[in-house]
């Protein structure tokens, strides 16, 4: 027997085979571009509405409130005591302005930390509103929106769509 009437016979099993390949590169290519791009239509947002800004970050924040009133001032904790505090709510940029997590769901009027792990200053964009993060510093951001469930698109520098938030209820 040659390798053509081999094939032959196995013709139905390679057909399985194929089609399962296929198939998993769909489902897999579907999870992707679901997981990028928002879910539900774009709405007006008011965000960033409370601007905290850690001790490396733009002057121009230095007189918005703290994004927390229960706890201590931003100021006079340290960057260590508020990576605790935002656990969960942390979004960090590396140096090539990929966030980290990319995907965050919180409730309306959560604060999230802005966090540049980078040695270069970094403009953030949250919902088209821009924040500037100074090298190694941080923004606290309070989460608002009028129409809820609302995604919020963060982008870093020239790369757009770098994280979703979605706010909910």
């Amino acid at each position: 027997m040659n390798l053509i009437d081999s094939i032959r016979k196995n013709s139905k099993l390679s057909a399985a085979v194929f089609t399962f390949i296929a198939l998993c590169i769909l489902a897999f290519i579907t999870y992707r571009q679901y997981s990028i791009t928002p879910t539900g239509p774009e709405q007006a947002v008011s965000t960033p509405s409370n601007l905290a800004t850690g001790p490396a970050t733009n002057a121009t924040n230095q007189n918005a409130k703290p994004a927390t009133k229960k706890s201590a001032p931003a100021a006079t904790l340290s960057y260590e005591d508020l990576v605790k505090q935002y656990q969960g709510r942390r979004i960090q940029f590396d140096a090539n302005c990929r966030a980290t997590p990319s995907y965050l769901t919180v409730k309306a009027g959560t604060s999230v930390m802005l966090d540049n792990r980078y040695g270069a200053s970094r403009v953030v964009v949250v919902d088209g509103k821009p924040s500037t993060l100074n090298p190694f510093g941080y923004a606290l951001v309070s989460l608002n929106s009028k129409t809820l469930p609302h995604t919020i698109q963060l982008d870093c520098g020239n790369g757009k769509n770098t994280a979703r938030i979605l706010l909910q209820l």
